[in-house]
């Protein structure tokens, strides 16, 4: 029964940011999405309870419970493939067992932001490996856009006159008073209409 041994430890629910958690590597890899090779803090991960939305109109749910969802046999005696082919996967609990303790801990993923483990620590043990077997995604296109965009806004001209004379050039006259420069960088990055940009 997993009810009493969940309840047995406090999990701790982590909110992972802009970066989603997703379950699908379990139904396009099934079992070998929990690979650990590679990662020597984790020893072995378990699928334990897997949570299925099937979007009908009744907004049933299953929920698929065992010891080992992987290594479930069907009314054949043949392995089962816990994983539908239809449906969203909402929820996953894994039993994990981190190289630190002969105990595995449980990892909940609730799609898709919230990740509840049972010490905080698990976290950043966690991390290369969600990442690596595609439970969590990068957002490496949002840093390549906004490096696309500094690139881009730096090529036009500086909005004002920062030369040292006085001459104020009447060209520059027309051009909105929005525009703002800023000089962080060699080139300077210009941004228009106030717009902010979040530099790391």
């Amino acid at each position: 029964m997993l009810g009493p041994e969940r309840s047995a430890q406090t999990q701790v629910p982590m909110d992972v940011g802009r970066n989603p958690l997703d379950l699908t590597p379990l139904r396009l890899l099934g079992h070998d999405a929990l690979d650990t090779t590679g990662f020597p803090a984790l020893i072995k991960v378990i699928l334990r309870e897997l949570e299925i939305c099937w979007g009908n109109i009744f907004h049933q749910v299953t929920i698929r419970r065992a010891h080992d969802l992987f290594d479930c046999l069907d009314d054949h005696g043949a392995p089962w493939n816990p994983i539908p082919q239809k449906g969203v996967l909402i929820r996953a609990v894994f039993h994990v067992q981190f190289s630190d303790s002969p105990k595995p801990r449980p990892v909940e993923i609730l799609t898709p932001h919230l990740l509840k483990i049972v010490r905080v620590s698990d976290a950043d043990l966690l991390e290369p490996w969600l990442l690596k077997r595609g439970f969590r995604t990068a957002q490496k296109l949002s840093r390549f856009s906004i490096l696309m965009l500094v690139a881009l806004l730096s090529a036009f001209p500086p909005a004002f006159d920062d030369d040292d004379d006085d001459d104020d050039d009447d060209d520059h006259r027309n051009l909105p008073v929005s525009r703002l420069s800023v000089h962080r960088f060699k080139s300077p990055v210009h941004l228009t209409n106030a717009h902010s940009l979040a530099v790391p």
